[in-house]
């Protein structure tokens, strides 16, 4: 679990970063926003993680899956808003994060620990990890990879 919030984090850093560079660069036209998809089960995501689980975090994932959990086709109902709604263009919506159904998330509502300042770590530790992979893979014939 704690894996899968870490990476919840750090999509939402990679995306605060990611508009940064965006705004910095001067394009008034690419727009970078993260969207949260919800509690969705139906892509098996979560079965990677059950032989951890305890009995009771089985026990609430259940119940989650049947109460409130979204179905895969309303789970990207959120990132659909984001890649196709106007609004997103006409009021230059940048670097945001939103919640099912297009619900945006006030920057106060964040994690306290969603900073510009680890959002740049991240993205100078994703580039290092890269960079580094890409000199390791550019030899290798990509049918191996």
């Amino acid at each position: 679990m704690d894996m899968y919030t870490r990476s919840k984090l750090c999509n939402l850093l990679f995306g605060m970063q990611l508009a940064k560079h965006v705004r910095d660069r001067g394009a008034n036209n690419i727009f970078v926003n993260v969207g949260d998809p919800g509690i969705v089960f139906g892509t098996g995501v979560h079965l990677q993680m059950q032989s951890a689980w305890v009995w009771w975090v089985r026990l609430i994932n259940v119940v989650l899956e049947y109460t409130v959990a979204l179905t895969v086709e309303e789970g990207a109902l959120n990132l659909l808003f984001l890649g196709t709604d106007p609004r997103v263009r006409e009021q230059h919506i940048n670097g945001e994060f939103y919640r099912p159904f297009g619900d945006r998330i006030p920057v106060e509502k964040l994690p306290k620990n969603a900073t510009m300042s680890l959002a740049e770590k991240l993205w100078d530790w994703t580039d290092s990890f890269v960079s580094t992979r890409e000199i390791e893979i550019e030899g290798r014939n990509i049918m191996s990879i």
